[in-house]
């Protein structure tokens, strides 16, 4: 198992375009012995603590774990849950890109003040979580490029970026209709809709930062994995990451070749499917195969067509339907 007493906090953080089955990642990595899941840290800025569920249910400002961690940061730095998400989105936002790179590129020098203290909130919050919970590795499924750009510059914090992919008219297809998890919970709760067009031109734009920004930055600290390939054969692939990073393979919760046994989390955001427990079945979510089509389905690959060759995603494809089996993770 990895070393627990180390000088920074290391960070697992998993970047890509939404709906791309990050959750099912940030849980079963989260799982592992050293290991502790956050969720989407970044959303918690925009969240009213005393409604917003923590993964272990209780609201983020009741957490045992989070409660305490925020307050602290109330009463050392003066922050409030609004100033942070005023740094983030001065500084953290797809329109910071270029600058973030350049920064990350000459090793996190000449970086904008309200970087560095928004990059300080962030690795607080990742020391105080690691501490709080002993853990070697927290996991943070926030997914954004220019985020990850950030901790890449910063020498307090030993980042891993892991870069997940899927289909990009998948994940189109998910953007486009709202959840029945998410409905049942909340008519509020969830991230928004979005348009077949929109997901798929930033699903371009987002893949093509990572490749092309943030791997030259990382180099081996840097990993790429495909949805389908996961949910293909989800002990391997995920084994592989946990293995990259000095966990055993073992040490995941699997209990057949694609079940997981998933328990409570300190997750502050998310898909509204970290909030479930119990043995899960992983298998890919291909209705999008069936669901889309004519003008729909070109709509959600047009704007994709520069990445999807590159990925190995092919223009056409046959529909399936999927097992509807219950307790199977969707996306």
């Amino acid at each position: 198992m990895a070393t627990r007493l180390q000088a920074k906090p290391r960070v697992l953080y998993i970047c890509g375009w939404g709906r791309s089955g990050s959750t099912i990642l940030d849980r079963v990595i989260g799982e592992a012995p050293g290991f502790v899941s956050v969720g989407e840290l970044r959303s918690l800025w925009d969240a009213d603590i005393t409604v917003q569920l923590c993964g272990c249910g209780a609201t983020v400002a009741e957490c045992a774990l989070w409660g305490p961690i925020l307050a602290a940061m109330r009463s050392v730095s003066g922050y409030t849950m609004g100033s942070v998400r005023q740094l983030r989105d001065e500084t953290s936002r797809t329109r910071h890109l270029v600058r973030l790179w350049r920064t990350a590129k000459r090793g996190g020098s000449r970086p904008l003040p309200d970087a560095v203290r928004y990059g300080d909130v962030l690795t607080g919050m990742y020391a105080a979580v690691r501490a709080a919970t002993n853990s070697a590795i927290v996991v943070d499924s926030s997914k954004h490029p220019a985020e990850a750009l950030l901790l890449a510059s910063r020498p307090d914090v030993d980042v891993t970026v892991l870069h997940l992919v899927r289909d990009p008219r998948g994940a189109a297809y998910s953007w486009s209709k709202r959840s029945g998890a998410a409905r049942e919970m909340s008519p509020r709760s969830g991230p928004p809709q979005r348009g077949l067009l929109s997901s798929s031109a930033w699903w371009t734009t987002w893949n093509m930062v990572a490749e092309s920004m943030i791997q030259p930055v990382l180099g081996p600290r840097y990993l790429s994995l495909r949805y389908e390939d996961v949910m293909a054969s989800p002990r391997d692939q995920l084994g592989a990451v946990v293995q990259r990073l000095g966990i055993s393979a073992g040490d995941l919760p699997f209990c057949s070749s694609n079940e997981v046994v998933l328990g409570p989390t300190h997750t502050v955001a998310g898909n509204p499917n970290r909030m479930g427990m119990g043995v899960v079945r992983l298998e890919l979510d291909a209705e999008w195969k069936r669901a889309l089509r004519g003008a729909d389905r070109w709509k959600a690959t047009v704007p994709a067509l520069p990445m999807m060759h590159h990925f190995g995603y092919g223009v056409r494809s046959r529909p399936e339907i999927p097992p509807n089996r219950l307790g199977t993770f969707r996306v």
